[in-house]
This record gives C-alpha cells, structure tokens and sequence, in this order.
C-alpha cells in the first residue's frame, strides 16, 4: 500500500515532518481532540496514542499506535478487519529492565534503611547488611518483546528468571516457561514477580487474591497495565504477608485518584508511568521504517494481532 495523507497526533519533530514531506507525503499535525470526521475522510493513515472520539475511521486503512501498548486502540473490541493496526517499538525493554533492576537492587541493597540511618545521623550496626541478587527467583508474566529483554537482563547478572505466557512455550533467556494455568509453583518459589502483560479481556484484573494467594513473601512489579490487577487484593496481599512489597508504575485509573489508599500503604512504590516513555527519535525511526518496509510490501515485525489484544 502506497501512503498519501498521514495524520499525526503524537509529539512530532522538524526531522519527522521534512523526512515524510520528503518521500511526498501530505500530513496534517493535530491534537486527536482536534481531528475531525473530515480529516478521517481525508487522510489513509492515522498516527498517534488514541483514536479520536465520534470520528470513524473514513478512509483511514493502517493506525500506527505511538506506544508498545494497544489496548486503548482495541478496547472497546470490533476492530474492522480491513485496516491495520501497528505499534511502536523501540528500546522499551531495556529501559523497563532497568526500571526493574534499581528497584531490585534498592531493595537488597537496603537503600531506605541506610537512608533512614543517615537521616538520624546513626552509623549503625553490622548485623544489617546488604544481599545478593545472585540467585534470587524472578517470575515474569508475559515473554514477548519487553520481557524477554528483562528476563536477559536480570539473568545476566545470576537471577534465575521464569516466564509465564499463554503457550507456555519454552523461550530464551527464560530458565523455565510455564503456560499461565501452571504458574502456581513457580509463584511460590518466586522472591520477586514482574507483570509486562498487555491488557486484553484476558488479563484485565488477572492478578487477584487467587493469584496473590499463590505467592510466598514475594516482590510485585507492575510495568505492564494497570488494569490487570486488582489493587483491593494487592493491598490485601501485601497486609497478609502474600507480598513483601509492589512497585507499581502503572495504575487501575491513571492519575493515580488522591483517595487511593496505595498512595499511603508503607509496602507501595508508586511512579507515573515513566518506566518506558517513546526516547526522542526512536518513536519516530520506528514509523518511518515501518512506512518504507509497509510501501516495499516487506513483512512487518511491529503488526498487531488484534484477536489477542498485542
């Protein structure tokens, strides 16, 4: 498919528009509370973090998400058969394994004790000391793209890291997979658990108090959706002793409401969605090399299967 009119929503740069006006394309810049029915009509593709509202689609046939998640494309279900739907990829393992990392290592590393220490001025006892991460259990749910580079990430550095998908399907750098019917042992012997999962009818609040249940004194991160867990049995969990802390970069409702009881639960690390943000550039190489690999008729790594929600 050759690509004419391109509607872009996201945050765009001089080098993305002289680049697309280069190859002869026509773009309209718009905020999406600003794209109208007529732009619909008017343009063949539509680039940015959510569709416009009340709009249809009109002759737009491929959507290019600006993000690695798509469920605020899909959500609603229905999506038409006859347009495609991309998403961006780019260097959001790494930073989401970094974002892992740090918060492992704060916590075996004792970071807040010490802090605490210092903020009293006590030099303190040797009988507190930092860990290891070397061997520690990681147990991550969801072994695509994002988890596999935290999985090689963590494992590098001498954890022993588990995935857990819907096939269950042996991967590399994971030690073990299992299908998420058979998590349950793995989540038990799990000192930290780590959910990249996408949102999909699936997932949405699959993390509960059977799932909680499973696990012994354990680390949860959250850096896949917010609404794929049930944040009454997270608390619920963590006052039990099921979870020893979360991390939580991501939300049931984002903002965070001021009246959650996260924001104030002593076990609760809460960040605004940073653990993965599109870095200038990367956003904008991967839609254009998706737009020469999708006009030379090239098969396309980034292409959303819709029926599974990534």
């Amino acid at each position: 498919m050759m690509v004419k009119r391109i509607i872009f929503t996201g945050q765009s740069t001089p080098e993305l528009e002289t680049a697309l006006l280069d190859m002869g394309k026509e773009l309209r810049l718009k905020k999406v509370a600003e794209v109208t029915k007529e732009d619909m009509e008017w343009a063949d593709t539509y680039v940015g973090g959510r569709l416009p509202q009340d709009t249809g689609f009109g002759g737009v046939r491929w959507v290019h998400a600006w993000s690695a998640g798509v469920d605020f494309f899909i959500k609603d279900g229905g999506w038409p058969e006859d347009i495609l739907l991309t998403r961006t990829i780019c260097s959001f393992g790494r930073m989401i394994g970094e974002y892992c990392l740090g918060h492992l290592l704060r916590y075996y590393q004792k970071h807040e004790f010490f802090a605490e220490l210092q903020k009293n001025a006590k030099w303190g006892k040797r009988d507190e000391l930092p860990e290891t991460i070397r061997g520690k259990r990681v147990v991550i749910f969801g072994t695509g793209v994002i988890g596999s580079e935290v999985a090689g990430m963590l494992s590098a550095l001498g954890m022993r890291v588990d995935g857990v998908s819907r096939s269950g399907e042996a991967k590399a750098p994971f030690a073990a997979v299992a299908k998420t019917e058979d998590s349950a042992p793995l989540l038990n012997q799990a000192d930290w658990v780590i959910s990249t999962m996408p949102l999909t009818g699936e997932t949405e609040r699959y993390f509960n108090r059977e799932v909680f249940a499973q696990m012994n004194h354990a680390g949860f991160i959250n850096v896949g959706r917010g609404k794929t867990v049930e944040e009454a049995d997270l608390l619920a969990a963590l006052d039990q002793g099921r979870l020893h802390s979360a991390v939580l970069d991501v939300a049931f409702e984002e903002p965070l409401p001021e009246q959650s009881p996260l924001w104030a639960h002593p076990g609760v690390i809460i960040t605004p969605h940073i653990s993965a943000v599109t870095p200038p550039g990367e956003g904008e190489e991967c839609f254009l090399n998706t737009l020469r690999l999708r006009e030379e008729g090239r098969e396309l790594l980034n292409v959303v299967d819709v029926s599974r929600g990534y």
